[in-house]
């Protein structure tokens, strides 16, 4: 996949910083954050994970994200506020609900990170104007990161089982 005419708003200036999520993704009380460096293989971009030492699970390190998908999903009406922990249930009701909107041809990054000798596949979405900012009318995008280890077998249809989900702000 050829990344998006207008990539800016995946790469703030001073990288994301991740909210909340599973392990591997955040801990509780760092505070962990990151930013999407553009990078070409020939003629295949792709972001890496780049972060200072400390700022990131070891995981990650390496960790090369490729464009997928080539239609945009709209974030909707539902504003979210800045982020504080006690809107972790309307955050995660409003992610459920926009990636109920998504499917194989949304734009996305996909990779892998290695987590105690084992491959995690990672997921990335963006929500472009989903959170409020200071100045009125104008909204800033959230970062969803997913991460998962299988395949849920027991369903009549092929579905990926979701191990967690992440939210990054820019910095």
């Amino acid at each position: 996949m050829i990344a998006p005419k207008d990539t800016s708003a995946w790469e703030p200036k001073n990288g994301w910083e991740i909210n909340m999520g599973p392990d591997h993704v955040y801990e509780q009380g760092e505070p962990y954050w990151f930013r999407l460096t553009p990078r070409m293989d020939g003629s295949l971009s792709y972001y890496e994970v780049t972060y200072d030492a400390r700022k990131m699970d070891p995981a990650w390190e390496g960790c090369r994200l490729y464009w997928r998908g080539q239609s945009e999903v709209a974030w909707g009406d539902r504003k979210l506020d800045p982020w504080q922990p006690t809107l972790e249930y309307v955050y995660d009701k409003t992610i459920e609900s926009f990636l109920l909107n998504t499917d194989s041809n949304t734009v996305r990054l996909e990779g892998e990170i290695v987590v105690n000798e084992k491959k995690e596949a990672v997921t990335v979405f963006l929500g472009e104007d989903a959170v409020r900012t200071d100045i009125p009318d104008t909204f800033k995008p959230l970062l969803i990161i997913i991460t998962r280890t299988g395949f849920d077998w027991s369903q009549p249809r092929l579905t990926l089982s979701q191990d967690g989900t992440a939210h990054a702000k820019p910095r």
